[in-house]
């Protein structure tokens, strides 16, 4: 599970929106995504509900697109995507 420290819960100022796109083969996974900028970083978002509110599902060849609320990091520098596979 994932959770926001207070000093995050009272900072959930800025809204960012994510599209991921697959290639040729999906991912069964869950994605969590860490936003870096030039002033803060986000913690860990789970990617797991899309903008339209159905379960995430990385397929091949698809888009997604995601809107999340985080702390306003400033320039974005770099971005962290990593998953974590659901059948290991």
């Amino acid at each position: 599970d994932f959770a926001f420290t207070r000093r995050e819960i009272a900072c959930l100022d800025m809204n960012y929106t994510i599209i991921v796109e697959t290639g040729q083969s999906g991912i069964d996974s869950n994605v969590i995504l860490c936003i870096f900028g030039d002033q803060d970083t986000t913690a860990n978002l789970p990617l797991k509900t899309t903008k339209d509110g159905f379960d995430a599902r990385f397929e091949k060849d698809t888009s997604l697109e995601f809107q999340v609320q985080a702390v306003d990091v400033g320039k974005v520098r770099r971005i962290l995507i990593r998953f974590e596979r659901l059948n290991v």
